[in-house]
């Protein structure tokens, strides 16, 4: 009897020791989600920046040591494209928060305008445009000639209607109690979605010049087939 006694008491030290580090943490939990300050209203605040177009404000939120601003740049679609991207970003909350201590988590459908899509909408317009200067070996002339001509059509493409150029995906954003306040943490799913995902943008493009060469190479080969 003596022995088992041994045997248990570690285990039952343990069990109350954990059912009070859980009591603590919810009761720590409680103290610090309260209805002015909460990682559902520091959400709200971060992507209250996003949408005012200051991304330097929204990124120093998370902590995040990196800047993206639209005084960063030095083209006109470059900088057109961040106002849209401010411009039509949107957000829905599809869970309730989960909080653990200084810790907590929340799903968030992020909707914005998506890189991807608007080089792939882009790409045919200038390659069409182009296809009168000298095709060889399967590549236009200059590199520099094509990223010029895609520039010029960003800029036309971004003035008009970016509604087939939205991507919502779904983030759950992870916050940190410091200072006082509930802050969100960058990753790699928040950054890609704030971003527009103008990290894929080349290999958008460069997809959708092969789709562009693939089909001009059916079209020419249809009337062969026809003759």
């Amino acid at each position: 009897m003596k022995k088992l006694q041994k045997k248990l008491l570690p285990k039952i030290v343990c069990l109350f020791l954990g059912m009070a580090a859980l009591a603590w943490l919810t009761a720590c939990t409680g103290k610090l989600v309260t209805e002015e300050a909460n990682p559902k209203q520091a959400w709200h605040t971060f992507f209250s920046y996003v949408s005012e177009g200051d991304f330097d404000a929204a990124f120093d939120m998370t902590g995040s040591r990196l800047k993206v601003s639209s005084s960063d740049f030095d083209g006109e679609w470059e900088r057109l494209f961040l106002g849209r991207l401010a411009e039509t970003c949107s957000y829905r909350f599809v869970s309730d928060t989960d909080a653990k201590g200084v810790r907590a988590w929340q799903q968030v459908d992020v909707t914005t305008l998506d890189m991807r899509k608007l080089v792939s909408r882009s790409v045919p317009v200038v390659l069409d445009r182009m296809e009168g200067q000298i095709w060889q070996h399967g590549s236009y002339k200059t590199d520099e000639a094509l990223r010029q001509g895609l520039r010029e059509v960003f800029v036309e493409q971004l003035s008009e209607d970016c509604s087939d150029c939205l991507t919502t995906q779904r983030v759950r954003v992870e916050f940190h109690y410091r200072d006082g306040q509930w802050q969100p943490l960058m990753n790699a799913a928040l950054y890609d979605a704030v971003s527009g995902y103008a990290a894929y943008a080349d290999e958008a493009a460069e997809a959708s010049v092969k789709e562009y060469r693939a089909g001009r190479q059916t079209e020419e080969a249809a009337p062969e087939k026809n003759g």
